[in-house]
């Protein structure tokens, strides 16, 4: 066997220099590329776990303005049997003929359904609130959302670019 030939296939097993430079940074490029992809997953995985404990913020809200709105119609049927009974106390006022009795039951009755009427917008001003509230969580968990898949797409733009 010649001495070239005995060189060439002592070479060629072993990487050059470069070569084995190139596959180290190859190497610490996959790396980096995979801690980047984890942080990524573990952002994910905390974007999920917020979005699931808000859309439970949210049943309980739902729940919240169920309850308030089963209140309310409680409150105005309560009103109602205030206001029938006070129709038939004016009636009996009318009939016996006292009409100072009357305009104070009438006042009393007034003032009744204006207490009836600003709890029921107080009720209501809270729904609002709520709703609200769920929206801006809402918008909040989405613009999120969108953050991460955004690093989750740039590393795999990475990772590609880099392979």
């Amino acid at each position: 066997m010649s001495r070239a030939a005995t060189r060439s296939r002592r070479r060629s097993p072993t990487p050059s220099a470069a070569s084995r430079g190139r596959q180290e940074e190859q190497a610490r490029a996959v790396h980096q590329l995979a801690e980047q992809v984890a942080v990524g997953n573990t952002a994910v995985r905390s974007v999920t776990e917020e979005m699931r404990s808000q859309a439970e913020a949210q049943r309980l809200q739902a729940e919240a303005i169920a309850t308030a709105q089963r209140d309310q119609a409680a409150a105005q049927e309560a009103a109602l049997k205030k206001v029938a009974h006070a129709n038939q106390q004016t009636a009996k006022v009318i009939h016996v003929g006292n009409q100072k009795s009357l305009q104070a039951f009438q006042q009393a009755t007034q003032k009744t359904l204006q207490s009836v009427q600003q709890a029921s917008q107080d009720q209501q001003e809270q729904m609002r609130a709520l709703l609200d509230a769920s929206v801006s969580n809402m918008k909040r968990m989405f613009v999120l959302a969108a953050i991460f898949m955004g690093l989750a797409v740039a590393a795999v733009a990475t990772f590609l670019f880099l392979r």
